[in-house]
């Protein structure tokens, strides 16, 4: 579920593989004693736990004028991270059809005709942002630049400084280059054509 805090009236969007484990949990830990909206926390399902702004309004309407913040990532290097991840033995109760390629070109070439391709981990990160087409996020931190955005906005947010801390493997996010042909380099650039366009990505 979104991270809402009624406190400091804020709502954190958290984007799948843009490092939103580790968002929610520093922010539970930063504001324990405030009046927090989370329902489950870490253990809601997937499709609630990165939930988009439309449906967080849907659903909690008397946050709407909230700031509301999210972080955003490389396209290219959010769809290998996820490809990485969602193979792992831990997550085949719902991503088991990764399975069938045998590898990440194959996964590629699949993809846009494969189940999963509607699958909240590969959305639309634009998407996840914005109401009727328009964007409504206040906010909006880049994973590449992870720890200094987030204290960036919780400061423009609150006023106070609070730090992530967090060490950022900087070489596996940005190797991501190497493991693309041709081919599926376009096929992200396709599928993904309103994030890399309005968020301003390159590969």
């Amino acid at each position: 579920m979104p991270f809402i805090n009624n406190t400091h009236k804020f709502i954190f969007i958290g984007n799948a593989r843009c490092g939103s484990t580790t968002m929610y949990t520093k922010l539970g830990n930063i504001f324990a004693n405030d009046d927090i909206v989370w329902e489950d926390g870490r253990d809601a399902k997937p499709w609630l736990y990165h939930m988009g702004i439309k449906d967080t309004i849907d659903r909690y309407p008397f946050a709407k004028d909230y700031s509301k913040f999210c972080f955003v990532r490389n396209p290219w290097s959010r769809f290998l991270s996820g490809y990485r991840e969602f193979i792992k033995p831990a997550h085949h109760e719902w991503s088991s059809s990764i399975l069938k390629y045998k590898t990440f070109d194959d996964f590629c070439s699949g993809f846009t005709n494969d189940s999963i391709s509607k699958d909240i981990h590969f959305k639309s990160l634009y998407n996840q942002m914005t109401i009727g087409g328009q964007k409504c996020m206040d906010y909006i931190g880049r994973f590449e630049n992870m720890n200094e955005d987030f204290s960036k906005i919780l400061y423009q947010i609150t006023g106070n400084n609070y730090t992530l801390d967090i060490h950022l493997n900087h070489t596996a996010s940005s190797d991501y280059a190497a493991h693309y042909c041709k081919k599926s380099k376009e096929m992200i650039e396709d599928f993904y054509s309103t994030d890399i366009l309005l968020l301003d990505y390159r590969f």
